[in-house]
């Protein structure tokens, strides 16, 4: 088991990919440019549905899901104004100016929670 000092160490490790995690949902940003160990400039990620989710049951008002049979397919958009995310020591996370949180990853993720 980890401590949680390499966990830390491991998040804050830059990598080519940095996901812009809300709540459950999850946009691909790819790295542009390294400033400095604690700031980087990501640029949107274009992700486009491959494969689309299944309806597996309908109850009283709703539908539910299966998240995990979406697909994408993922493409860098040059034109995309790129824009900073820094590493907060005190949150022990990546995040941008108007506080939203990223998390690094060698490979971009998309994810829509359609059960919400």
């Amino acid at each position: 088991m980890k401590s949680r000092e390499e966990l830390i160490k491991e998040r804050k490790e830059i990598k080519k990919y940095a996901n812009h995690i809300m709540y459950s949902d999850v946009n691909p940003f790819e790295v542009v440019e390294v400033k400095t160990s604690n700031k980087v400039m990501v640029r949107r990620v274009n992700a486009t549905l491959i494969e689309s989710v299944k309806c597996v049951g309908v109850f009283r008002f709703s539908s539910v899901f299966d998240n995990s049979t979406q697909r994408y397919e993922y493409a860098s958009e040059p034109t995309a104004t790129p824009f900073a995310i820094r590493w907060s020591k005190a949150k022990k996370n990546w995040f941008s100016v108007d506080g939203s949180k990223f998390s690094m990853s060698a490979e971009p993720i998309k994810f829509y929670d359609y059960n919400f």
